[in-house]
């Protein structure tokens, strides 16, 4: 005798519970109906047929009696559990169901009782993590606050970027809280601001940031966080109303061109590296309108650092267009194959051919306007308009003789 039939001559068949398409069987003709779904060659079609059972083929199995977890119970409702019957096609291992509340006994249950276990889990987990990180991460860890006379020309820029483009008036500033302009060219020095603010402790990382921001470790204790979600704390007061006044103070200086004489010099190094990176911006665009992806290590911008002495912003911009089309024509010719990355990197190449042309062939410089899609920066804006005093100009100034002047 085979285990399926010593199994079915053992099994109690609670009639009671029998669906009511199989009401009419008798306890002997559901085991041998079970026994004939499983081990016999008769199909399923003539099964139905041969038991007069109203329903289609593949739905059977599903009104077979299920059989009680004698070992078991429902943790919610103290009912007992019951194991429901496979498709004869099918090879998964049945978990044991509760009939009464629709608990199934595996860990991906997703019963009213479990929903709710794993939801009053999940707080008391993220409770116990914000609990941590307030220990962790105190402010007053951090030390006393900076005074404004100790302050560098790149510590005041980042400073009012920071802090006019995302704090809020918790006093809690993020990259997520940016206004409708990014913070710096295509976003490409966002991360760099915030590691030098950080670095400096003029801001901290806020144990009011959203949970998902923070990294732990298998112990549980902070290992790190993601710094393009953190919220930090803005560490120049006691309040947002003390901060604010300390970002007065600095924007006064301004105001009354009474900042230190060395601020200039490195008010300049910083227009410079936003021209760079408004060039690596443009460059990037340029690449991606034709499908391809630009070459941004050291000798690009070599090449652009080279280019920023003699021309602005605004006329490097032609050469970095003609360069794109030329690189994506020489990707299209069919006498020759070249990959996409072959014709990206040719790029660069084209860009400083036709700058050096220009020059030794003395032919009228073009400027172009900004793009739509790579619009002027909060660096640009702050830098320019209101420390340097030099606004949108700038874009088309050569800055090698302009800022010296």
């Amino acid at each position: 005798m085979d285990k399926l039939l010593e199994f079915l001559n053992l099994l109690e068949v609670p009639l009671y519970n029998l669906d009511k398409k199989l009401s009419h069987l008798s306890e002997e003709d559901v085991k041998k109906l079970i026994y004939n779904y499983y081990m016999s060659d008769i199909s399923v079609a003539e099964l139905t047929e041969l038991y007069s059972i109203d329903i289609y083929p593949g739905g059977l199995f599903q009104l077979f009696p299920a059989i009680e977890d004698k070992e078991h119970e429902c943790p919610y409702c103290r009912c007992p559990l019951y194991f429901k019957w496979p498709s004869k096609t099918s090879i998964s291992y049945q978990d044991a169901c509760c009939l009464s509340c629709g608990h199934t006994d595996h860990e991906y249950c997703r019963c009213d009782g479990c929903m709710k276990m794993r939801s009053h889990l999940e707080k008391e987990r993220k409770s116990k993590e914000k609990d941590v990180i307030i220990s962790y991460y105190k402010i007053d860890d951090y030390g006393p606050f900076h005074r404004v006379d100790d302050l560098t020309a790149r510590d005041v820029v980042y400073l009012l970027m920071f802090y006019r483009c995302c704090v809020d008036e918790t006093n809690l500033g993020s990259l997520q809280r940016l206004m409708e302009i990014p913070l710096t060219p295509g976003g490409t020095l966002d991360l760099v601001v915030i590691e030098h603010l950080l670095k400096n402790k003029f801001i901290a990382p806020s144990p009011e940031a959203d949970i998902r921001a923070f990294i732990f470790d298998e112990n549980m204790k902070p290992s790190g966080y993601v710094r393009e979600f953190m919220s930090y704390s803005v560490l120049l007061g006691e309040g947002i109303a003390s901060v604010d006044r300390y970002i007065r103070d600095i924007e006064e200086m301004f105001y009354q061109q009474s900042y230190p004489a060395s601020w200039y010099d490195e008010l300049c190094d910083l227009s410079y590296m936003l021209a760079l990176h408004e060039c690596l911006e443009y460059f990037d665009h340029c690449a991606r309108k034709y499908g391809f992806k630009a070459p941004l290590g050291e000798k690009t911008r070599g090449m652009f650092k080279t280019l920023l002495k003699t021309f602005s912003v605004s006329e490097i911009f032609p050469f970095i267009w003609s360069a794109a089309s030329s690189a994506a024509a020489f990707y299209k010719r069919v006498d020759i194959h070249i990959s996409k990355s072959q014709a990206a990197n040719s790029m660069v190449g084209n860009c400083q051919r036709r700058a050096e042309k220009t020059l030794s062939e003395g032919w009228q410089r073009k400027k172009y306007k900004r793009d739509r899609e790579c619009p002027r920066s909060a660096f640009s804006e702050i830098l320019h308009d209101f420390c340097l005093k030099i606004g949108e100009s700038a874009f088309d100034m050569v800055l090698a003789d302009s800022l010296l002047e």
